[in-house]
């Protein structure tokens, strides 16, 4: 049976609105190999300067101990505010 890792991004608060992001999630370190997974990404409030969201990945292979969600929006859009993640940009 395969273990389930759940990681939430909740709530990101964003300058402007979502179209155009594209998820990718990459393992930490070199020699890695790709994790087979699923992301779920949901916005969850919306306003004219920006948004809030939340995003689940479920990992559907073997645990592992370092690994990364990378992302991208469209135009200058940024990250804001991060609760309950690492946000880096």
């Amino acid at each position: 049976m395969s273990r389930t890792r759940t990681a939430l991004l909740a709530a990101l608060a964003l300058v402007t609105g979502a179209t155009g992001t594209a998820f990718a999630v990459v393992p930490g370190g070199t020699g890695a190999s790709a994790v087979p997974c699923t992301v779920d990404y949901k916005v969850q409030n919306q306003w004219d300067t920006g948004f809030t969201a939340s995003g689940t990945v479920t990992n559907h292979g073997a645990a592992k101990s370092s690994w990364a969600v990378k992302w991208s929006y469209a135009g200058n859009q940024k990250v804001t505010n991060g609760w309950n993640a690492k946000i880096s940009q």
